[in-house]
């Protein structure tokens, strides 16, 4: 509708940032900044409406319980393809719906003073299923509870106790003090699911190891003990016992959240759009602003009007303008001297019109 020239003349890309800033997650930054919706009059009276209950709302010292969250929608494309969402992604989709419980327990609570917060309301679904059975297996590292499943925590638990004993049978093959003086140091690693010490390089063939993987200066190797073979098999066989043990809860929960998608989808517009709101709201509050009236006809009526980035920039110098025109005039000249203000007059009017179509308070 606008051509990115007359936007950037009439600096709305620095009124979005501003505006990006004052959001609490970063998706909505992007969503904001990634586009612009102008609306029309009704849809701006009724955005003019929401956003000024929820300054009125920060005004009175309450403020609705909005933080950072994540952008779930690609991890709602990859399970509805069949994939399987790590612990870090379910755990984005949890903290999600912790986040919409406690907003809409406070939209609950707070419906009385900012009737908007109805609909905010309605629009979450808290999916305690989902919430409680995401919580039970993943921990707030994103890692797998060792108690997500009975057989989970018996296999580390079988796998917590071979891993003492490997490191204890290590231990004593690398004090012994034919393999000792070969070694590159006294520790030892995991390599391909395998527990290797660092050898020399001219230690190679004068013990009896296997390489499995050689150090990145090319100074050293990563080589098994033949002596602790047998014991690493083993190992092997509960790390993978462990990882299909993983991969089926994963899946499980995986299945659990592509099966409710759809609602954590509105879960995260809903989120979205508040947070995008909230930060209108708080915007507004920054600039003194309020809900103009819009005019049947085409006139123009603006009385103390303020250039709302040298406003921000500094209240007590921004200097408000009365600009006006009324219905039957079909032009208004702007006339002065050099720095005069002219510029400043056509920004007013061109800015002011387009946060209007934004449903931003003026």
């Amino acid at each position: 509708m606008y051509s990115v020239k007359l936007l950037e003349g009439l600096d709305w890309p620095v009124v979005k940032q501003h505006l990006a800033q004052l959001c609490a997650a970063e998706p909505s930054k992007q969503w904001l900044l990634g586009r612009d919706q102008w609306m029309q009059k009704e849809e701006v009276e009724i955005e003019w409406n929401r956003i000024d209950q929820l300054a009125q709302l920060a005004r009175a010292g309450f403020s609705v319980p909005l933080g950072d969250f994540a952008d779930i929608q690609p991890n709602l494309e990859f399970v509805s393809r069949g994939g399987v969402l790590e612990g870090p992604q379910l755990l984005e989709l949890y903290m999600l719906l912790e986040l919409s419980q406690a907003v809409a327990q406070f939209a609950k609570d707070f419906v009385g003073r900012c009737p908007h917060l109805k609909d905010v309301q309605t629009s979450l679904y808290l999916l305690p299923h989902v919430r409680d059975r995401v919580s039970a297996s993943i921990d707030r590292d994103g890692e797998i509870k060792d108690n997500a499943t009975s057989e989970l925590k018996k296999i580390r638990t079988e796998l917590h106790g071979y891993t003492q004993k490997i490191e204890l049978a290590l231990q004593k093959w690398m004090q012994s003090p034919a393999n000792a003086k070969y070694l590159q140091d006294q520790f030892f690693t995991i390599r391909s699911d395998r527990y290797v010490v660092p050898l020399k390089l001219d230690g190679n063939g004068r013990v009896d190891v296997r390489v499995v993987d050689t150090s990145g200066s090319g100074s050293s190797v990563f080589v098994e003990p033949f002596a602790i073979k047998a014991l690493n098999d083993h190992f092997l066989q509960l790390r993978l016992r462990q990882r299909i043990e993983e991969l089926k809860i994963l899946r499980e929960l995986s299945e659990l959240v592509n099966a409710e998608s759809e609602f954590l989808q509105y879960n995260f517009n809903t989120l979205r759009e508040l947070d995008v709101r909230i930060a209108k709201s708080k915007l507004g509050i920054s600039m003194n602003a309020t809900i103009p009236s819009i005019a049947g006809s085409y006139q123009l009526d603006l009385s103390g009007a303020h250039h709302p980035l040298l406003y921000l920039q500094d209240p007590e110098s921004s200097v408000g303008q009365d600009i006006a025109l009324e219905a039957k005039q079909k032009c208004l000249i702007v006339s002065g001297p050099n720095a005069g203000g002219k510029t400043i007059s056509l920004k007013i009017i061109g800015l002011l019109q387009l946060m209007a179509r934004a449903g931003l308070l003026l």
